[in-house]
């Protein structure tokens, strides 16, 4: 008898041990890339951060109430001398309205997402940063994850 509650245990120790081994290997449904391009105004460039967001999931905006999920964030570590001009804006495949998940009025994105932010920088020195996202599907939520980048002004 003591052996098949002991097998009961260890079965099912190696069974949630495998599952959130799965869920924690699960690949973001969020694809990024970044670039970086001059603009037409000395030492001044655009930096651009496109989302590719998978099939049947949202990803929240920058400009959203406290009471929902994370919004979009991004953090700029920049060289000395170099600053942000203005906030970063944003564009893609936006839905604005009420979400059934956090029952809020909310504005999120399907499918793509474009974030532009730019900064007086010279030629040469390197941007870095991360953005923080939080995605959700009909069902539920993954937890906010940050993805970072670094770019040189070219």
């Amino acid at each position: 008898m003591m052996s098949a509650i002991r097998f009961f245990c260890l079965a099912f120790f190696a069974f949630s041990l495998s599952t959130s081994t799965l869920s924690a290997q699960q690949p973001s449904p969020v694809k990024w890339n970044f670039t970086v391009a001059k603009t037409k105004k000395k030492d001044q460039y655009n930096i651009t951060a496109v989302a590719t967001i998978g099939a049947g999931w949202s990803m929240y905006s920058q400009f959203i109430e406290d009471t929902g999920p994370v919004p979009t964030a991004f953090e700029f570590e920049l060289p000395d001398g170099a600053s942000l001009e203005g906030k970063t804006e944003e564009f893609g495949d936006k839905i604005e309205g009420m979400d059934p998940i956090f029952e809020i009025n909310l504005i999120k994105y399907k499918k793509t997402a474009r974030f532009v932010q730019t900064v007086k920088i010279k030629k040469g020195q390197k941007i870095s940063g991360s953005v923080t996202f939080m995605v959700c599907n009909d069902d539920s939520c993954l937890p906010p994850k940050s993805v970072p980048f670094e770019l040189t002004a070219k």
